[in-house]
Formats: structure tokens, sequence, C-alpha cells
């Protein structure tokens, strides 16, 4: 049996089942049109709110039909407040948790690294099922604490790597799909600034 539950006015296909729409019809019912996505990190709740404020810009957009020039404004500001250190901490980090202790890993990547950079740095003692925040620092490293406060005098947070690894390399694929110039965005991320085109 095939049921028809969602109507699309829009829909984006990134790769397989990597997809988003924007939908106004579901089981029935029309309602205000609202982003649908699938297989897309968008929903994944443990990611930095910054980036997912940024894929938010850049998927809607597509969907909404606005212009490039539109999109690659917004998103440029985006940009611009992470490199320049105006976005909360908050919004860029991840909210990570181990699944087992870092000596049943045979490569620590991610919150994992992070994780053991807390141990080893500021003594913490992360092991399996423990929550914890993690970034990247100025060496785009990655470093893990319960409160950005404890590296203070030991590391920094690397905005400029934040922006570049959870904003530009998470938005160049839609980019590139669409046929775009991201050279602007790469622009913003060495602090290069002006109009674009």
């Amino acid at each position: 049996i095939t049921e028809f539950e969602k109507w699309s006015e829009s829909f984006f296909i990134l790769a397989k089942n990597r997809y988003c729409g924007l939908v106004s019809w579901t089981e029935g019912e029309y309602h205000e049109p609202e982003r649908y996505v699938k297989g897309i990190e968008l929903k994944q709740s443990r990611l930095p709110a910054a980036m997912k404020t940024a894929m938010g810009q850049v998927i809607d957009g597509i969907l909404q039909g606005k212009s490039q020039e539109h999109i690659t404004d917004g998103l440029l500001q985006t940009i611009v407040n992470v490199v320049e250190k105006r976005v909360p901490i908050a919004d860029l980090t991840i909210k990570a948790k181990l699944k087992d202790n870092l000596s049943k890993y045979k490569v620590l990547s991610e919150a994992r690294a992070g994780a053991k950079w807390a141990n080893d740095n500021l003594g913490k003692g992360y092991k399996k099922d423990d929550y914890f925040l993690c970034s990247l620092n100025t060496d785009g490293e990655y470093i893990a604490f319960d409160d950005p406060a404890e590296i203070a005098g030991i590391t920094q947070i690397g905005y400029g790597h934040m922006a570049r690894k959870y904003i530009y390399d998470k938005v160049l694929p839609y980019y590139e799909v669409m046929g775009w110039d991201y050279m602007p965005l790469e622009n913003a991320l060495r602090g290069i600034q002006g109009q674009w085109l």
C-alpha cells in the first residue's frame, strides 16, 4: 500500500538519503510551509547552535527561492560574527557523551579527542557515560570542558576554526550543488570583508 503523506512545494536533494523540502501538506491537512529534512545534520541537537543557524539560513533560502546574493549576505554576517568573537561560546560547543571509556577506542577523534585533552590538561577524568561540552581551540585541536571558564589561561576557543569546520564546511556542499560562488565565504573566514559582488 502506498500512501501520499507529504507535499513539498520545493525540494532539494544533496545526496542519496540526504534531502530537504518545504512541506505545506501533511496527511490530508494544508499548513504553513515548514522545513523537512532527512539525513542532514541540522536535526542533531548535539551540534553547535551557530552551525544549525547557518545551515538553516542556506537550506531555507534555497527552498524559498531566495537569491544567491541574499543567502550569502546573511551567511557572511554569521561567519564574521563567529570569527570576530561576537557569538557566545555556548553556541560554538558540541554536547558530547562518551559511549565507552577512552581506553576502549582505537582512534580518538572529535569529542573523544576533546575528552582526552580535558583529562590530560584539566584533570577531568571523563569516562563512559559522562557528558561534556566540546569545541576547537586556536590550534584546531578538540578540547572539552564542563564550563568554558575552566580553559582560561590554558587555551582559547578557536573561533576561526569553529567557523570553518561548523559553518563553511557544512554549507559548502549546498553551494557546490547550486553552482554558487563560495569565495566570499572563504574571504570572510580570512577576515577579508567588503562587497562581494
